[in-house]
């Protein structure tokens, strides 16, 4: 099984993306945090907000790209746009070592990883051979999402898979909790939580026989006695989980061999 062979971060070169949008307080952090570790930050960020695109890419359709400066450019497109237009535009002639996605406001544990543009562009650039993280910080009980938690234990974070076996065809989820409880000097490899995300769709009638139309979603499910994402961090732990980038169920293919 191929492994990842990190570069040094004081050597590694970073292109961050998120789905929040390039003036998001989340992409913010999490540049101010990888200023202070790498030793070069390129960002390439969504214009405008993109939440809940998943690995969404804008096929077949034209999309403009707006350069702030040297190091930080606005896409009118996707997350997973953003890493493309990073990996073989921006940073073509120099490519990074390893790509950032988020910080996300909000979580992305459990199913939710399927829908999560921050967890699309990371996604992407696991598809291209690079290593990857995506990172989320849950919100505080009253909607408000701070990232003091997410700026404190990145480090650890890049920390722990600077040195742990990391496949090539695994990309990284990472959530912060909304209440500090992390004791442990690494953060918890867990499985994401299995759970079915839509509880229905609220229907609204309009004129002339249309319908408004809103999903609605369940409310996290946080169990305790079962070691997965969600239960670790509703108990304030920080949570990584390797996500493969190749979706073959071989336990399939060998019952049909067999």
């Amino acid at each position: 099984m191929p492994l990842y062979t990190l570069k040094p971060m004081s050597e590694a070169r970073v292109l961050i993306v998120n789905d929040d949008g390039i003036d998001a307080r989340g992409i913010k952090a999490l540049e101010e945090v990888a200023l202070g570790i790498f030793a070069d930050v390129t960002v390439v960020a969504p214009l405008h907000e993109h939440s809940g695109m998943g690995h969404a890419i804008s096929y077949k359709k034209n999309f403009k790209i707006h350069k702030r400066d040297d190091t930080h450019y606005a896409v009118e497109g996707t997350p997973a746009d953003c890493t493309i237009v990073g990996l073989n535009l921006v940073m073509k002639d120099n490519p990074p070592d390893i790509v950032l996605s988020g910080i996300n406001h909000g979580d992305n544990a459990g199913n939710a990883i399927l829908y999560s543009g921050t967890f699309g562009g990371a996604l992407e650039a696991g598809l291209a051979g690079i290593p990857a993280i995506s990172f989320s910080q849950l919100r505080q009980p009253d909607g408000h999402t701070d990232f003091t938690i997410a700026k404190k234990y990145l480090p650890q974070v890049l920390g722990f898979l600077q040195v742990a076996p990391w496949p090539d065809h695994v990309v990284m989820n990472v959530n912060f909790p909304p209440v500090d409880n992390h004791i442990h000097h690494h953060p918890h490899h867990v499985p994401s939580k299995s759970h079915h995300l839509v509880d229905g769709v609220d229907v609204e009638e309009q004129d002339q026989g249309a319908q408004q139309l809103r999903l609605r979603l369940k409310n996290k499910i946080f169990e305790t006695g079962h070691e997965h994402d969600l239960s670790v961090l509703s108990r304030g732990g920080v949570t990584i989980t390797p996500v493969t980038t190749n979706w073959t169920c071989h336990e399939t293919l060998k019952l049909w061999t067999t």
